[in-house]
């Protein structure tokens, strides 16, 4: 499968901090996969994104 590219089943959570309102923090998952990005849409933050991954099969 090529890099960045998954066919459905992508879930996507928002993450929102009750003292920090204008802080979000958007997180994509694949099954079979897990954590693909991390990432804040506001606010000082920055970003995490899986590089590599090797089917346990």
């Amino acid at each position: 499968m090529p890099f960045g590219f998954f066919r459905k089943g992508v879930l996507m959570t928002r993450d929102l901090v009750p003292t920090e309102p204008t802080v979000q923090e958007l997180k994509f998952y694949a099954p079979g996969v897990g954590p693909l990005l991390s990432m804040h849409t506001d606010g000082p933050g920055g970003r995490a994104a899986l590089i590599s991954f090797t089917n346990g099969r």
